[in-house]
């Protein structure tokens, strides 16, 4: 249903299209705490805007997973991590693993999860899970799940009312915080083993109290936090927001180091789409496409499909990538050499999953069967 929701909010972004800064140079064609068990009982050191729970608790748990040793058996070099349906559970997802030459290898984790966080150091995956208290079946609430995909091992944190399932967190550069969207603000915390302490929360001066903050991204320098603004409908449709196409930035921290801040954010002045990424090099990279729908036969035809990317400081478009066939995409990522490009594109369900260098060029089919691209992982 997400997907379907996602692809209606790209059509009508890319339909309302405004031209946007031209790019200097185009590269073409291309709730409430559980009793712990193993793990003591957590205290957050501050309660920010009502929204994290002054009680955290731990709790290990161990997933089954389809490939226990799939770690185990990954050669060093780069690898693609993509969302696919699970079948460990009912509505599980499942995070597969392919080379860079198409060859899969099978299964890192299979659970209910919308999107997963990758750490910096390619050790921890962060996601919201729905988990129900046996002592209170209803309602069910959300914990943050930190999951080693080296020995499968899990640990659930209690940490916020207001995580849900698409509240993805994003980790610092340095792998010590996460933040993540909770409403209309954001919260940051930190993560030192065992231990989670609330650092800050901060909010976007220019998100009312009835929107939601949503796609959070943390950028390489650790200096700025992407993110979008979710808005309510006026009227009925069974999606009760709609996204802005413009990604937003704002400041990674408070000044003089507050607990709490309210902060001016910056928009890109993007049109277009909502889809966006960091590249290794500290870019905001956002995939714009255009495209001109036909009254007769109902059919869109798209074209000028390229990847902006911004420089945080200046705002301003520094580099075009222009794709070399012109699809609509549900997600990318720039690998960790900032060497290639894969993509994830969809046609009438999900389509084929490309591979591009992230110089420009022709794009190859990395896989048939597709899915939402997650992360790069890099095997030393």
């Amino acid at each position: 249903m997400k997907r379907i929701i996602n692809c209606i909010l790209l059509l009508f972004s890319i339909l309302g299209f405004a031209a946007c800064s031209a790019s200097p140079e185009a590269i073409t064609p291309t709730m409430s705490g559980r009793t712990p068990t193993a793990l003591h009982l957590l205290r957050a050191t501050a309660t920010l805007f009502d929204s994290i729970t002054p009680t955290m608790t731990i709790q290990p748990t161990q997933l089954p997973s389809p490939t226990p040793s799939l770690w185990s058996t990954l050669q060093s070099g780069l690898y693609v991590v993509f969302k696919r349906p699970g079948k460990a559970q009912d509505w599980s997802m499942s995070l597969s693993v392919l080379s860079i030459d198409g060859k899969e290898y099978g299964t890192l984790l299979d659970d209910k999860f919308e999107d997963v966080s990758l750490s910096p150091d390619g050790k921890m995956i962060a996601y919201p899970i729905y988990v129900a208290d046996p002592n209170n079946p209803s309602p069910p609430y959300y914990v943050l799940r930190l999951m080693d995909i080296e020995t499968n091992t899990t640990h659930d944190f209690t940490i916020s009312d207001c995580l849900m399932y698409y509240k993805i967190p994003t980790w610092s550069p340095d792998g010590t915080q996460l933040a993540y969207p909770c409403e209309n603000h954001i919260s940051i915390i930190a993560i030192a083993g065992e231990n989670v302490t609330s650092i800050s929360s901060i909010l976007p001066a220019n998100v009312k109290k009835e929107n939601e903050i949503d796609r959070i991204a943390w950028s390489p320098d650790g200096k700025y936090l992407s993110f979008y603004i979710l808005k309510p409908f006026m009227s009925g449709p069974s999606d009760p927001f709609s996204i802005e196409a413009s990604p937003y930035l704002i400041s990674s921290e408070c000044p003089d180091n507050a607990s709490t801040c309210k902060v001016a954010p910056t928009s890109l002045g993007v049109k277009g789409t909502s889809i966006s990424r960091w590249t290794p090099d500290n870019l905001l990279a956002v995939f714009h496409m255009s495209g001109t729908y036909s009254d007769v036969d109902g059919i869109v035809d798209y074209n000028d499909s390229r990847f902006n990317l911004f420089d945080p400081i200046t705002k301003k478009i520094v580099r075009s990538i222009v794709m070399p066939v012109d699809l609509p995409i549900s997600s990318f990522a720039w690998s960790p050499d900032n060497k290639w490009i894969v993509y994830a594109t969809y046609s009438d369900g999900n389509g084929p999953t490309y591979i591009m260098p992230a110089s420009g060029g022709e794009s190859k089919v990395l896989t048939e069967n597709g899915g939402d691209i997650m992360f790069w992982l890099q095997v030393k």
